[in-house]
């Protein structure tokens, strides 16, 4: 038996499948730092922090916006399932400077504050062209 050096990387939101490809390696946001999956990879189940997605395929790298969520893999299959996703490139950079600037000015007291910044950081980061 030959072996596959890829993995089926399935991202799926309540609406829609975002993503359903065959994968080289990805790295998935878990609530406690980020994690590398590779074919053969161990069984593994992870809850997921508001963050970036990134799956390495035959059609190049592409990275995507979850909003936390849970990871599993199991028989070289990842399943990302999260209420919401989207690819880094339909993100508008006009409306995440606005989500920054109203997270900003939030008060320090309020509990919304910490989740705003961080997913406007996470979008600002992912706007940025990687080398």
């Amino acid at each position: 038996m030959a072996f596959d050096a890829t993995f089926r990387c399935q991202l799926i939101s309540p609406e829609t499948t975002v993503l359903d490809c065959r994968a080289f390696f990805a790295v998935v946001p878990a609530h406690d730092g980020q994690i590398g999956i590779a074919p053969s990879h161990a069984p593994l189940l992870c809850r997921l922090a508001p963050g970036a997605l990134r799956v390495d395929s035959d059609r190049g790298v592409r990275r995507f916006y979850v909003d936390g969520g849970f990871a599993r893999v199991r028989d070289d299959h990842l399943i990302v399932l999260t209420p919401r996703a989207f690819a880094a490139e339909v993100i508008d950079p006009a409306v995440v400077e606005t989500e920054l600037a109203h997270a900003e000015a939030m008060p320090l007291s309020d509990p919304e504050r910490a989740g705003q910044l961080t997913r406007a950081r996470v979008l600002l980061a992912l706007m940025k062209p990687k080398t």
